[in-house]
Protein backbone atom coordinates (compact mmCIF):
# COMPACT_ATOMS: atom_id res chain seq x y z
CA UNK A 1 0.00 0.00 0.00
CA UNK A 2 2.46 2.43 0.91
CA UNK A 3 4.53 1.90 -2.74
CA UNK A 4 1.36 2.30 -4.08
CA UNK A 5 0.20 5.45 -2.25
CA UNK A 6 3.81 6.64 -3.19
CA UNK A 7 3.04 6.06 -7.46
CA UNK A 8 -0.27 7.50 -6.81
CA UNK A 9 1.55 11.13 -5.93
CA UNK A 10 4.49 11.23 -8.08
CA UNK A 11 2.11 12.84 -10.53
CA UNK A 12 2.06 15.68 -7.83
CA UNK A 13 5.94 15.95 -6.87
CA UNK A 14 7.58 19.05 -8.54
CA UNK A 15 10.31 17.07 -10.03
CA UNK A 16 7.83 15.39 -12.75
CA UNK A 17 6.28 18.48 -13.26
CA UNK A 18 9.34 19.74 -14.44
CA UNK A 19 10.24 17.03 -16.41
CA UNK A 20 6.82 17.74 -18.22
CA UNK A 21 7.46 20.92 -18.85
CA UNK A 22 10.53 20.14 -20.01
CA UNK A 23 9.01 17.81 -22.65
CA UNK A 24 6.80 20.53 -23.68
CA UNK A 25 9.79 22.52 -24.33
CA UNK A 26 11.33 20.25 -26.03
CA UNK A 27 7.98 19.49 -28.37
CA UNK A 28 6.95 22.83 -28.80
CA UNK A 29 9.58 23.41 -31.30
CA UNK A 30 8.14 21.11 -33.66
CA UNK A 31 5.13 21.76 -34.56
CA UNK A 32 3.47 22.77 -38.06
CA UNK A 33 4.80 26.49 -37.75
CA UNK A 34 8.27 25.80 -36.99
CA UNK A 35 8.21 23.46 -39.86
CA UNK A 36 7.10 25.98 -42.16
CA UNK A 37 9.39 28.47 -40.90
CA UNK A 38 12.38 26.47 -41.04
CA UNK A 39 11.29 25.39 -44.83
CA UNK A 40 11.35 29.24 -45.81
CA UNK A 41 14.37 29.79 -44.63
CA UNK A 42 15.82 26.92 -46.64
CA UNK A 43 17.65 27.79 -50.04
CA UNK A 44 16.06 26.64 -53.47
CA UNK A 45 19.01 25.14 -55.12
CA UNK A 46 22.50 23.90 -52.95
CA UNK A 47 25.19 26.63 -52.78
CA UNK A 48 27.67 27.33 -56.06
CA UNK A 49 24.99 25.76 -58.66
CA UNK A 50 26.73 26.73 -61.81
CA UNK A 51 25.49 29.45 -64.02
CA UNK A 52 24.89 26.98 -66.97
CA UNK A 53 21.50 25.30 -67.54
CA UNK A 54 21.19 21.96 -69.48
CA UNK A 55 17.48 22.22 -70.56
CA UNK A 56 15.19 19.16 -70.23
CA UNK A 57 12.47 18.14 -72.14
CA UNK A 58 10.17 21.13 -72.19
CA UNK A 59 8.39 22.34 -75.22
CA UNK A 60 8.43 25.74 -74.32
CA UNK A 61 10.71 27.88 -72.75
CA UNK A 62 11.01 28.57 -69.18
CA UNK A 63 12.56 30.44 -66.67
CA UNK A 64 13.28 27.91 -64.29
CA UNK A 65 15.07 26.14 -66.84
CA UNK A 66 18.15 28.77 -66.68
CA UNK A 67 20.74 30.22 -63.97
CA UNK A 68 20.95 34.05 -63.62
CA UNK A 69 24.59 34.68 -62.79
CA UNK A 70 24.37 37.42 -60.00
CA UNK A 71 22.26 35.16 -58.08
CA UNK A 72 23.54 31.66 -59.07
CA UNK A 73 19.95 30.05 -58.55
CA UNK A 74 16.61 29.30 -60.32
CA UNK A 75 14.30 30.97 -60.76
CA UNK A 76 10.37 29.79 -60.36
CA UNK A 77 8.38 30.23 -63.76
CA UNK A 78 5.90 32.95 -62.18
CA UNK A 79 8.54 35.15 -61.02
CA UNK A 80 10.40 35.87 -64.70
CA UNK A 81 9.24 39.67 -64.88
CA UNK A 82 11.44 39.95 -61.46
CA UNK A 83 13.99 37.73 -62.85
CA UNK A 84 14.16 39.84 -65.95
CA UNK A 85 14.32 43.45 -63.56
CA UNK A 86 17.33 41.54 -61.71
CA UNK A 87 19.51 39.79 -64.17
CA UNK A 88 18.50 41.25 -68.02
CA UNK A 89 16.90 39.90 -70.42
CA UNK A 90 19.86 38.66 -72.74
CA UNK A 91 19.65 34.52 -73.62
CA UNK A 92 22.21 32.45 -74.83
CA UNK A 93 21.41 29.03 -76.29
CA UNK A 94 24.16 26.93 -77.40
CA UNK A 95 23.64 24.07 -79.83
CA UNK A 96 26.53 21.65 -80.30
CA UNK A 97 24.60 18.06 -81.36
CA UNK A 98 23.31 17.23 -84.88
CA UNK A 99 20.06 18.26 -85.89
CA UNK A 100 18.71 14.49 -86.05
CA UNK A 101 19.44 11.45 -83.95
CA UNK A 102 18.09 13.05 -80.80
CA UNK A 103 16.03 15.90 -79.54
CA UNK A 104 18.12 18.67 -78.43
CA UNK A 105 18.70 20.24 -81.74
CA UNK A 106 14.75 20.43 -81.93
CA UNK A 107 14.12 21.32 -78.02
CA UNK A 108 16.74 24.21 -78.91
CA UNK A 109 14.57 25.51 -81.77
CA UNK A 110 11.53 25.62 -79.72
CA UNK A 111 13.22 27.24 -76.71
CA UNK A 112 14.24 29.87 -78.96
CA UNK A 113 10.89 30.31 -80.10
CA UNK A 114 9.80 30.68 -76.66
CA UNK A 115 12.12 33.12 -75.26
CA UNK A 116 11.22 35.42 -78.77
CA UNK A 117 7.78 35.01 -77.69
CA UNK A 118 8.40 35.78 -73.90
CA UNK A 119 10.47 39.13 -75.29
CA UNK A 120 14.22 38.08 -74.52
CA UNK A 121 16.83 38.92 -76.53
CA UNK A 122 17.94 35.23 -77.58
CA UNK A 123 20.85 33.69 -79.66
CA UNK A 124 20.86 30.38 -81.12
CA UNK A 125 24.45 30.11 -81.30
CA UNK A 126 25.50 26.58 -83.30
CA UNK A 127 29.32 25.23 -82.59
CA UNK A 128 30.78 21.42 -83.48
CA UNK A 129 28.12 18.97 -85.26
CA UNK A 130 25.36 21.92 -83.90
CA UNK A 131 26.39 23.74 -87.64
CA UNK A 132 24.14 21.41 -89.46
CA UNK A 133 21.00 22.85 -88.00
CA UNK A 134 21.04 25.86 -89.94
CA UNK A 135 22.04 24.23 -93.49
CA UNK A 136 19.18 24.70 -95.79
CA UNK A 137 16.91 22.57 -97.37
CA UNK A 138 17.55 19.55 -95.10
CA UNK A 139 15.34 16.71 -96.18
CA UNK A 140 15.19 14.26 -93.58
CA UNK A 141 13.15 11.47 -95.89
CA UNK A 142 11.51 9.25 -94.68
CA UNK A 143 13.16 9.19 -90.88
CA UNK A 144 10.20 10.23 -89.22
CA UNK A 145 12.18 13.64 -88.30
CA UNK A 146 11.15 16.71 -88.75
CA UNK A 147 13.02 19.38 -90.95
CA UNK A 148 14.59 21.67 -88.40
CA UNK A 149 15.86 24.01 -91.09
CA UNK A 150 13.15 25.02 -91.68
CA UNK A 151 11.47 25.76 -88.66
CA UNK A 152 14.60 28.02 -87.76
CA UNK A 153 14.28 30.05 -90.96
CA UNK A 154 10.74 30.30 -89.37
CA UNK A 155 11.79 31.44 -85.99
CA UNK A 156 14.08 34.33 -87.71
CA UNK A 157 11.30 35.68 -90.20
CA UNK A 158 9.31 36.34 -87.27
CA UNK A 159 12.01 39.03 -85.81
CA UNK A 160 11.00 42.46 -84.88
CA UNK A 161 13.73 44.00 -82.71
CA UNK A 162 16.71 42.05 -84.47
CA UNK A 163 16.13 39.35 -82.22
CA UNK A 164 16.26 35.95 -82.40
CA UNK A 165 19.89 36.16 -83.86
CA UNK A 166 21.19 32.54 -85.43
CA UNK A 167 25.03 32.49 -85.02
CA UNK A 168 27.25 29.96 -86.90
CA UNK A 169 31.02 29.28 -85.70
CA UNK A 170 33.33 30.08 -88.65
CA UNK A 171 35.73 27.08 -87.49
CA UNK A 172 33.09 24.36 -87.08
CA UNK A 173 31.95 25.48 -90.40
CA UNK A 174 35.16 25.08 -92.29
CA UNK A 175 36.20 21.73 -90.19
CA UNK A 176 32.92 20.12 -91.59
CA UNK A 177 33.63 21.11 -95.35
CA UNK A 178 29.91 23.57 -95.21
CA UNK A 179 30.15 26.95 -97.19
CA UNK A 180 28.77 29.59 -95.86
CA UNK A 181 26.23 30.20 -98.98
CA UNK A 182 24.12 26.75 -97.80
CA UNK A 183 23.55 28.22 -94.28
CA UNK A 184 19.71 29.41 -94.01
CA UNK A 185 18.79 33.21 -95.03
CA UNK A 186 19.85 35.13 -91.37
CA UNK A 187 22.17 32.88 -90.42
CA UNK A 188 24.94 34.94 -89.72
CA UNK A 189 28.87 33.42 -89.31
CA UNK A 190 30.79 34.19 -86.33
CA UNK A 191 34.27 34.06 -84.99
CA UNK A 192 35.42 32.19 -81.41
CA UNK A 193 36.04 35.44 -79.78
CA UNK A 194 32.46 36.86 -80.75
CA UNK A 195 31.14 33.49 -79.48
CA UNK A 196 33.40 33.62 -76.11
CA UNK A 197 32.34 37.27 -75.63
CA UNK A 198 28.60 37.07 -76.45
CA UNK A 199 28.50 33.87 -74.12
CA UNK A 200 30.44 36.25 -70.64
CA UNK A 201 27.80 38.81 -71.53
CA UNK A 202 24.73 36.59 -71.56
CA UNK A 203 22.84 36.73 -68.17
CA UNK A 204 21.12 33.14 -68.84
CA UNK A 205 23.14 30.16 -70.69
CA UNK A 206 21.56 27.12 -71.88
CA UNK A 207 23.18 24.18 -73.67
CA UNK A 208 22.12 21.50 -76.10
Amino acid sequence: MRLGRRHLQLPDRPGRQGGAQRRERVCGPHDAGSHRRTLRELPQVPRGAGRVAHAGGEAEFHAGAVHGHEAERRFSGDRLSETEKTVGDQLCILVHRPPYGGIHAAEAVRHLNGATAQGLEATAILVGDGVYLARAGQVPGTTGWTSLSCALEDTLGHKQTGYPRVWVEDESLSARGIPAASLIPGAVVVDGQTIALALSEAHWVMVY
